[in-house]
């Protein structure tokens, strides 16, 4: 067991990302002095900022990517089928790469606002959406080599009870969050080149592709359950 955990997340890959963790939280201080007391912290559909924190607080966000990569590093050992995260190590690991720079890069979301650097509007969704769409398109590519397991994948009743419908059902799900991806992708470009045209319903369209594939997901695993005749 423990050559597997070691395999999927080894001491030096958790080592540079904490590492990047670490430098991330040093850069939030040594800008702290010169940060103004209130920082922006939430922005609504058309992009504009609606909450705020004090600049203290949102140090401490800086610390959230570390978390993460703690329970990125947890997650594998508490896996009662650690094994199939030893076929998926590859994709376990991108994902907590891609997700942990991710994170890092939400935490420079505020100061960057503050700062003017990162402009208010659909150009702020544009930057989520661009994000998204990586994720979508990463883990949808390789969803289908997902091995059944109680942590990682689209998890259902019907997919933990059948072998063959888990695996039908991550191949199936994975084009689906490959069309997310690339619906997320069109969104961001529309708002860097035609911000007018995403704003309240870019985000609806995006909120109802994101429900939709998750309900299509469970439909379709309940679908093939069913068809095996149980």
């Amino acid at each position: 067991m423990k050559g597997n955990e070691e395999q999927v997340l080894s001491k030096r890959f958790i080592g540079v990302l904490a590492a990047l963790c670490l430098v991330n939280v040093a850069a939030h201080a040594l800008l702290l002095p010169s940060l103004p007391d209130i920082i922006p912290s939430h922005w609504n559909a058309q992009g504009m900022v609606d909450g705020t924190v004090s600049k203290l607080a949102d140090f401490a966000l800086s610390f959230l990517p570390l978390g993460v990569l703690l329970l990125f590093v947890v997650v594998p050992k508490i896996e009662p089928k650690q094994e199939s995260y030893r076929h998926m190590a590859r994709f376990y690991r991108g994902f907590a790469l891609i997700f942990t720079l991710f994170m890092i890069a939400i935490t420079w979301c505020g100061i960057l606002t503050a700062r003017g650097v990162l402009p208010e509007g659909a150009v702020m969704n544009g930057f989520v959406f661009m994000g998204c769409s990586l994720l979508f398109i990463y883990i949808g590519n390789y969803l289908p080599r997902v091995r059944q397991n109680f942590t990682m994948g689209v998890k259902t009743p019907w997919t933990l009870a059948s072998r063959e419908v888990w695996e039908k059902t991550q191949r199936a799900s994975g084009r689906a969050f490959v069309a997310l991806g690339v619906l997320s992708f069109i969104l961001a470009v529309l708002g860097f080149v035609a911000p007018d045209a995403v704003t309240v319903f870019g985000i609806w369209v995006f909120l109802a592709a994101v429900i939709g594939v998750a309900l299509w997901s469970m439909l379709y695993s309940w679908l093939l359950w069913k068809r095996e005749g149980r």
